[in-house]
């Protein structure tokens, strides 16, 4: 009994930094919300790793890497959360915008563009309300994106994406070395 109340505590404690690591992220404090971020993830239990406060603080760790300029990183956390939590549309929307992030930031505004339609797709589907931190990443990557390709490219790739399935956007995104 003890055990499972140290558990829900340190949980507990997890999501009310995961919140502060969110406010600096909305503020432009990446290195800050990065700190704190990690510090919530720390505070996770293997037996609440598989839960969605955990699944969510892993993919902003991501974007706040991404933003950090940590690129290589971001990458491979992104994937890993896209194949742990596919089933998950919501945050393999998350994941395939951060995704776009690396191939923007990587010159590739065509698979950019082609994750954020993708991403957009599967939020609109959902239904879900947007978190302005989120919300804040895909435009900021969308930009990035924007300003790689012309206006006819950028609505085919768009179009491109959203016509992908959950299972094909996220296999899309995964996919290592490619051009498109």
């Amino acid at each position: 009994m003890q055990l499972k109340r140290e558990l829900r505590h340190a949980f507990d404690l997890s999501l009310a930094i995961s919140t502060l690591a969110e406010v600096d992220r909305l503020c432009g404090d990446f290195p800050t919300a990065l700190r704190y971020n990690q510090k919530a993830l720390s505070l996770l239990s293997a037996e609440n790793w598989s839960s969605g406060q955990s699944s969510w603080t892993l993919c902003n760790a991501a974007q706040l890497l991404l933003r950090s300029g940590q690129i290589q990183q971001a990458e491979e956390r992104l994937e890993e959360i896209a194949r742990l939590f596919q089933g998950d549309p919501v945050l393999n929307a998350s994941c395939l915008a951060g995704l776009a992030g690396v191939a923007a930031v990587r010159g590739n505004g065509l698979r950019a563009t082609c994750l954020l339609g993708a991403c957009a797709r599967l939020l609109d589907d959902e239904g879900v309300p947007h978190e302005l931190t989120d919300e804040a990443d895909r435009a900021y990557h969308k930009a990035a994106a924007r300003a790689l390709i012309d206006a006819e490219s950028w609505d085919a790739a768009s179009a491109e994406g959203w016509a992908m399935s959950v299972d094909e956007a996220v296999a899309y995104g995964l996919q290592v070395g490619d051009d498109g």
